[in-house]
Protein backbone atom coordinates (compact mmCIF):
# COMPACT_ATOMS: atom_id res chain seq x y z
CA UNK A 1 0.00 0.00 0.00
CA UNK A 2 1.47 3.35 -0.87
CA UNK A 3 2.11 5.85 1.90
CA UNK A 4 0.61 9.13 1.20
CA UNK A 5 1.31 12.58 3.23
CA UNK A 6 -1.18 13.08 6.10
CA UNK A 7 -3.36 16.07 4.64
CA UNK A 8 -3.56 18.01 7.83
CA UNK A 9 -0.35 20.07 8.81
CA UNK A 10 -0.37 21.22 12.58
CA UNK A 11 0.22 24.82 12.87
CA UNK A 12 3.74 23.92 14.69
CA UNK A 13 5.06 22.22 11.80
CA UNK A 14 3.29 25.65 9.55
CA UNK A 15 5.41 27.92 11.73
CA UNK A 16 8.77 26.11 11.53
CA UNK A 17 8.67 25.95 7.56
CA UNK A 18 7.62 29.81 7.39
CA UNK A 19 10.31 30.79 10.49
CA UNK A 20 8.03 31.93 13.00
CA UNK A 21 7.98 30.99 16.32
CA UNK A 22 4.68 32.97 17.59
CA UNK A 23 1.51 30.99 16.68
CA UNK A 24 -0.59 34.54 16.36
CA UNK A 25 2.54 35.36 13.38
CA UNK A 26 1.19 32.05 12.03
CA UNK A 27 -2.45 32.47 12.67
CA UNK A 28 -2.87 35.98 10.87
CA UNK A 29 -0.25 34.58 7.97
CA UNK A 30 -3.39 32.19 7.26
CA UNK A 31 -6.20 34.40 7.85
CA UNK A 32 -4.31 36.84 5.17
CA UNK A 33 -3.66 34.29 2.65
CA UNK A 34 -6.75 33.45 2.93
CA UNK A 35 -6.44 29.41 4.41
CA UNK A 36 -9.08 28.26 6.66
CA UNK A 37 -7.97 26.65 10.02
CA UNK A 38 -9.48 24.54 12.78
CA UNK A 39 -8.65 24.13 16.21
CA UNK A 40 -8.78 20.20 17.19
CA UNK A 41 -8.00 19.75 20.61
CA UNK A 42 -5.44 22.08 22.19
CA UNK A 43 -3.69 22.67 18.38
CA UNK A 44 -4.66 24.34 15.45
CA UNK A 45 -4.48 22.83 11.90
CA UNK A 46 -5.19 23.46 8.15
CA UNK A 47 -5.45 22.11 4.65
CA UNK A 48 -1.64 21.07 3.71
CA UNK A 49 -2.62 21.17 0.20
CA UNK A 50 -4.15 24.67 0.22
CA UNK A 51 -0.42 25.83 2.01
CA UNK A 52 1.26 24.20 -0.62
CA UNK A 53 -1.06 25.10 -3.56
CA UNK A 54 -0.71 29.53 -1.51
CA UNK A 55 3.25 28.59 -2.32
CA UNK A 56 2.68 27.28 -5.50
CA UNK A 57 0.99 30.15 -6.59
CA UNK A 58 3.52 32.39 -5.27
CA UNK A 59 6.44 30.67 -7.51
CA UNK A 60 3.86 30.79 -10.04
CA UNK A 61 3.79 34.74 -9.75
CA UNK A 62 7.48 34.95 -9.87
CA UNK A 63 7.88 33.37 -12.85
CA UNK A 64 4.98 35.34 -14.24
CA UNK A 65 7.54 38.90 -13.81
CA UNK A 66 10.41 37.49 -14.62
CA UNK A 67 9.41 35.10 -17.57
CA UNK A 68 6.27 36.79 -18.91
CA UNK A 69 6.38 34.69 -22.18
CA UNK A 70 7.92 31.30 -20.63
CA UNK A 71 6.44 30.70 -17.49
CA UNK A 72 4.34 27.92 -18.06
CA UNK A 73 7.28 26.09 -19.91
CA UNK A 74 9.14 26.30 -16.92
CA UNK A 75 6.56 26.13 -14.40
CA UNK A 76 5.82 22.42 -16.20
CA UNK A 77 9.30 21.58 -16.02
CA UNK A 78 9.81 22.40 -11.92
CA UNK A 79 6.56 20.57 -11.08
CA UNK A 80 6.51 16.73 -10.11
CA UNK A 81 2.54 16.84 -8.59
CA UNK A 82 -0.31 16.54 -11.82
CA UNK A 83 -3.16 17.49 -9.37
CA UNK A 84 -1.20 20.81 -8.57
CA UNK A 85 0.03 21.36 -12.59
CA UNK A 86 -3.66 20.94 -13.18
CA UNK A 87 -4.99 23.62 -10.39
CA UNK A 88 -2.74 25.95 -11.28
CA UNK A 89 -3.38 25.76 -14.86
CA UNK A 90 -6.94 26.67 -14.10
CA UNK A 91 -6.49 28.78 -11.82
CA UNK A 92 -3.88 30.63 -14.62
CA UNK A 93 -4.83 30.02 -18.31
CA UNK A 94 -1.67 29.61 -20.61
CA UNK A 95 -1.36 32.65 -22.36
CA UNK A 96 -3.42 32.33 -26.14
CA UNK A 97 -0.78 32.49 -29.13
CA UNK A 98 -3.91 32.78 -31.70
CA UNK A 99 -2.78 35.09 -34.17
CA UNK A 100 -5.32 37.68 -35.31
CA UNK A 101 -5.33 37.74 -38.89
CA UNK A 102 -8.24 39.95 -41.31
CA UNK A 103 -10.32 37.79 -41.69
CA UNK A 104 -11.33 37.60 -37.90
CA UNK A 105 -9.64 40.86 -36.79
CA UNK A 106 -13.43 42.21 -36.86
CA UNK A 107 -14.03 39.83 -34.42
CA UNK A 108 -11.65 41.48 -31.71
CA UNK A 109 -12.24 45.23 -33.33
CA UNK A 110 -14.48 47.47 -34.41
CA UNK A 111 -12.46 47.76 -37.55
Amino acid sequence: MKSEKSTILKLSDLSFQLGVKDRRTVLRWLTDSGIHFWKIGKEYVTDRWMVELHFELKKVENLKCQYPHRWEQLYRSMCDDNRMLKVIFQLNPPISTRQITKSNSQKYFNV
